[in-house]
């Protein structure tokens, strides 16, 4: 990826980490840096940016034959407003982020 985001996600008992390599209004996709076994199950991301840390929860949609990548699609917004994913995807937009592959 062009702009590697460092994200923590909490997947059951399990804490990994890793980088969104894709991103929407309606989920995100994250390359983890250690394996997960395929689950169905609720996942917290947390995203800081500086001294700011944005949140969003989700359903687990989809993982890689590798166990290294989560697809996610979020819930309804239950993180506060000005720690939403949504306040999240204005940022990106106000600093012209988004997901792009190295050429």
């Amino acid at each position: 990826m062009a702009l590697q985001i460092p994200v923590h996600l909490q997947l059951g008992d399990q804490l990994c980490s890793g980088y969104l390599t894709n991103w929407d209004n309606g989920g995100a996709f994250i390359y983890l840096h250690e394996t997960v076994t395929p689950m169905r199950v609720t996942g917290e991301l947390t995203v800081k940016i500086e001294d700011h840390a944005f949140q969003a929860k989700g359903s687990v949609v989809t993982v890689t034959m590798d166990g290294k990548g989560i697809g996610l699609e979020w819930e309804n917004n239950t993180v506060e407003l000005e720690s939403s994913w949504m306040s999240l995807m204005a940022l990106f937009n106000d600093l012209g982020w988004e997901p792009r592959l190295l050429r």
